[in-house]
């Protein structure tokens, strides 16, 4: 799952200008290095798990730590038990995320913590610093894209200039460090291109998994990413053109809002909006036997209410798909609108338990209770977020002011499509109905207005939806793209 990379795989010198091979440096995170004396103990490395960043050293002769400061009189470390070691008490090259290797001999010194006895200032045997002779990838679920920023046809290696923010890559717990060398660049090597790719091209949009390793970010199983990302001075003038046709949705009273959503539906053919709930809520959606999405088709007029195969839309494993699924609402912009609003209610209920003898018959929806709050997850194109919040968050910011409602972009590790899709939160308490339906109209108006101005006619144009799927309740899903 984690396959080893033999370093001199990586040793590609990259030409000026741009990042060099010999550029991916970071500070080191150990501090300056101590006088030899002081490294007073000499060991091998028991373990050490690259992707946690943290192991174990065993150290040839029993440590004497009754002189650590803060150490009881009688501490010791026994030649061969475990002592802790972390990534950041590791003293590596320069460009290098810290790591270990089993069976390495180090030298070391150690320092007393609440745990215990841990291990600092962690060298070679010899005393020069780590480096290691593998290249340990750990690899990120899910697929990301970007644009290729450099590529040598004659080496076989370039940079990816890649489409994920820092929040994201630290809720998959990727180092600090591994996202400081090269500026966030992705290195790419021909032998991580797909089957049917031989080279890449500077400026190609390109979609791949991601992985990290001692010497930064790099991707593999490469593959054109067509129309993604979109030419960003292109997609700013369709935004600035749509925010103005949005304003009289947000400036519009209650008795009003359903003749403003209605003005939108000419922007394009149908409105998309993509919700991410948990696993387990989607029994809360389709009901006994459909019943619960078929009323909300009835009583929205939406076209379609369905649960998308998050792992099968982004080519992932199944087992990876996680604890969350996508639901998608499809129709007019007043019956998503309404629709967003339906389901969000039934996720703010829960099964009650059943009084007396048991559960409810067979046929019959179990009776439910209603939370406190309610909370409902937009999934949203990562090129469209900056609009949907507003510069510096501002649109969402007086959306909530306006509503009572908590509105705010957040990461996600449930999606497997780090740097294509963000996630926006909406939640407020249950009792505020009027403020609830305010917010959900208007926001899932925006989002489903920006996808269908400027993600749709393009991915359209590149994919066209084959004339058997245009029937009613089947247009063209632009995140299918």
């Amino acid at each position: 799952q984690n396959p080893e990379v033999a370093w001199a795989s990586r040793e590609a010198p990259a030409p000026p200008p741009g990042p060099s091979w010999t550029a991916r440096t970071a500070p080191a995170t150990a501090g300056p290095r101590p006088p030899e004396a002081a490294m007073a103990h000499v060991g091998a490395v028991r373990e050490f798990n690259v992707k946690q960043g943290f192991g174990f050293l065993e150290a040839d002769q029993t440590i004497d730590a009754s002189k650590l400061e803060g150490a009881p009189e009688d501490a010791k470390v026994p030649a061969g038990q475990g002592i802790f070691v972390h990534s950041t008490s590791i003293r590596a090259g320069e460009g290098m995320v810290p790591s270990l290797e089993s069976g390495e001999r180090v030298r070391f010194d150690v320092q007393w913590t609440q745990k215990g006895v841990q291990a600092v200032g962690v060298v070679r045997e010899d005393g020069e610093e780590i480096r290691p002779s593998t290249l340990h990838r750990v690899e990120l679920k899910g697929v990301c894209c970007g644009l290729v920023d450099f590529w040598s046809e004659s080496r076989g290696y370039g940079w990816i200039q890649c489409e994920v923010s820092r929040e994201t890559l630290r809720m998959h717990r990727v180092p600090e460090r591994a996202m400081d060398l090269n500026s966030m660049k992705v290195y790419v090597q021909r032998q991580d291109l797909a089957q049917n790719l031989k080279e890449l091209s500077q400026g190609l949009p390109v979609i791949f998994n991601l992985y990290w390793d001692e010497k930064g970010l790099g991707a593999t199983n490469i593959t054109i990413g067509h129309g993604i990302p979109l030419d960003r001075e292109d997609l700013n003038t369709s935004l600035q053109r749509l925010d103005k046709r949005l304003e009289k949705l947000a400036a519009a009273s209650k008795e009003n809002r359903q003749a403003a959503l209605g003005s939108l539906d000419n922007i394009a053919p149908q409105a998309h909006v993509k919700l991410l709930i948990p696993k387990a809520a989607v029994g809360s959606v389709i009901g006994l036997k459909g019943q619960t999405v078929k009323k909300f088709l009835e009583e929205s007029g939406a076209v379609r209410v369905h649960v998308d195969d998050l792992a099968k839309q982004f080519g992932v494993d199944g087992a990876q798909q996680g604890r969350a699924r996508a639901i998608g609402v499809h129709g007019s912009f007043s019956a998503v609108a309404k629709a967003v609003n339906l389901i969000t209610v039934a996720l703010a209920t829960d099964p009650e338990d059943a009084p007396g003898d048991g559960a409810p018959p067979p046929d019959q929806p179990a009776p439910r209770r209603e939370r406190a709050n309610w909370v409902i997850k937009f999934m949203v194109p990562h090129v469209l977020v900056p609009f949907v919040t507003g510069p510096k968050n501002e649109f969402l910011d007086k959306l909530a002011e306006k509503t009572g409602t908590k509105l705010s972009p957040e990461a996600t590790n449930d999606i497997p499509a780090m740097g294509m899709i963000d996630v926006i939160v909406a939640r407020g308490p249950t009792k505020g109905e009027e403020g609830r339906e305010e917010c959900l109209d208007i926001l899932s108006a925006r989002i489903a207005a920006a996808v269908g101005a400027t993600l749709e006619p393009r991915i359209s144009a590149l994919s066209p939806v084959p004339k058997e799927d245009k029937g009613a309740g089947k247009g063209a899903d632009p995140w299918a793209g």
